[in-house]
């Protein structure tokens, strides 16, 4: 009996193998079917390659495609980080604000000093009427002093004069 048994395990192994091997083809070995219009084909297939460039240098934080998606021109692709951006942007907007105040500061010493040359200007114009005052006065006071000296020469003369005539008439007894 062993060996009637044994025989008809055999083919029974063998059918049963037969159908896993079926099935295992047909599941997940056979082609899916294509409709006739379609041409089954296998091999690999190339597209052109495309150059994509940032406007600015930067580290990407997100790409929102993966490798063999369609894009169309003028689609973001990716995010770059713009915590460089911003801190270039913050240290230019500092360096700007910095030359504006070294700007307000040249334009208030440039008005300080206009006001002291003015005022410079104004004490040697002052200056110069004062001198020019005295200097006036000064000839004022020698044409005074002139006419005082004439004057007194005048005198001085007509004193003499007046000596000389009032003796000449005393001596020839005119006047007492």
């Amino acid at each position: 009996m062993k060996s009637a048994k044994s025989r008809i395990k055999v083919p029974v192994i063998i059918a049963l193998l037969s159908i896993v091997a079926a099935s295992v083809w047909w599941f997940l070995l056979r082609a899916p079917n294509t409709p006739k219009e379609i041409i089954a084909l296998s091999g690999r297939i190339e597209s052109d390659d495309s150059a994509v460039a940032a406007k600015v240098a930067g580290r990407i934080r997100e790409i929102r495609v993966r490798e063999g998606d369609e894009v169309k021109a003028g689609e973001v692709i990716a995010l770059l980080d713009d915590d460089q951006i911003k801190a270039r942007e913050e240290q230019s907007r500092a360096a700007v604000q910095q030359a504006e105040a070294k700007l307000a500061q040249s334009q208030q010493e440039i008005a300080i000093l206009e006001a002291q040359l003015e005022q410079s200007r104004l004490s040697v114009s002052q200056s110069r009427i004062d001198a020019e005052g005295r200097v006036s006065q000064a000839q004022a006071d020698v044409a005074a002093a002139e006419a005082s000296l004439a004057q007194a020469r005048a005198d001085y003369a007509q004193a003499v004069y007046d000596k000389d005539r009032f003796t000449s008439l005393a001596e020839s007894g005119v006047v007492a």
